[in-house]
């Protein structure tokens, strides 16, 4: 199967060991939680995420390009709202990067 259309982003969680040392291990741990779940429901059905390990994540997902700033915009939403701990939030804060087949010069990627 060929997909047209797949992004793969790279994520990292800011200020993490800040927060983490701020607020404990546990909130830390709430907050690694909060971005895998947001990222997985992202990405979708059809997509993956995961995380390699420390703060930082990445995901697969086909996105029609006359959908990309949408979906884009959507992730960024996802990622800035608070995580609710222990009655109050935690700040979050993520960069995001992104590949496209256009951008890397490739059309189609093998699935």
């Amino acid at each position: 199967m060929l997909a047209k259309i797949l992004r793969l982003r790279a994520l990292d969680a800011d200020h993490f060991k800040q927060l983490n040392d701020r607020h404990g291990h546990a909130a830390g741990d709430t907050a690694l939680a909060a971005i895998g779940r947001r990222l997985t429901e992202w990405a979708g059905p059809h997509g993956d995420a995961g995380r390699p390990g420390g703060d930082e994540f990445a995901a697969l997902a086909r996105i029609e390009p006359r959908h990309q700033q949408l979906r884009l915009d959507r992730l960024a939403r996802l990622m800035a709202r608070p995580v609710p701990y222990e009655g109050g939030t935690l700040p979050l804060a993520v960069s995001i990067g992104a590949a496209t087949p256009a951008a890397s010069g490739t059309v189609t990627c093998p699935l």
